[in-house]
């Protein structure tokens, strides 16, 4: 959101997040880190599915992350989404410049948590190779998918600051979750590692 510079599309973009219940009213401090693909994948489920209808759509992992601006985007409520299937594709390289993932839900139905998620691990001989290219190297593990538990409470700090912390530069500070093949990820005391290309 903080890269949309016309006053009237962020006016209209607002409206339609508040629309589909991903940021309450009183929320508008978690605005500027709005990850838009969320609001794109229920706009389009709502103008482009009937009830029953399936929707495979490609996102930015960060949205299985506990952050707080992605929370009411996983009850998948507005319009009502059964998660069916997560393809977590963060493993899998050449591919885009942010980790990503694919979300897999039938429209009409209601979420329930753990859902089924595949884990897909692999060097890619070149982008945009085709699928029988790299059936064989690909890796893939089942795991199950809770999102992490988010605190709505305020801080103790809140009326004592104007602006959350920015780091920069920001990629210093990226881990990636390591989800137990079989367990999945302990969202208590998950286990973490520095993301690949960053020194520890």
């Amino acid at each position: 959101m903080r890269y949309i510079e016309n006053k009237e599309y962020q006016d209209f973009v607002k409206g339609d997040v508040f629309r589909y219940g991903l940021l309450e009213t009183d929320e508008t401090h978690l605005f500027t880190h709005m990850e838009m693909a969320t609001l794109f994948f229920c706009k389009s489920a709502d103008l482009y599915l009937q009830d029953g209808g399936i929707i495979a759509f490609v996102m930015p992992r960060s949205v299985l992350t506990g952050a707080l601006h992605h929370a009411r985007f996983k009850k998948f409520e507005n319009p009502p989404i059964k998660l069916l299937e997560i393809l977590d594709l963060e493993g899998v390289s050449p591919l885009f410049n942010v980790p990503l993932c694919v979300l897999i839900g039938i429209k009409g139905q209601k979420t329930e948590y753990p859902v089924k998620a595949l884990k897909i691990t692999g060097k890619l001989p070149k982008k945009n190779a085709k699928l029988h290219e790299v059936e064989a190297i690909l890796k893939m593990d089942e795991y199950e998918y809770k999102p992490p538990k988010v605190s709505y409470g305020r801080s103790y700090y809140y009326d004592l600051f104007k602006n959350g912390i920015n780091i920069y530069p920001r990629c210093f500070w990226f881990i990636e979750f390591k989800p137990h093949r079989t367990l999945g990820l302990d969202v208590s005391k998950p286990y973490v590692k520095t993301l690949k290309g960053k020194k520890p």
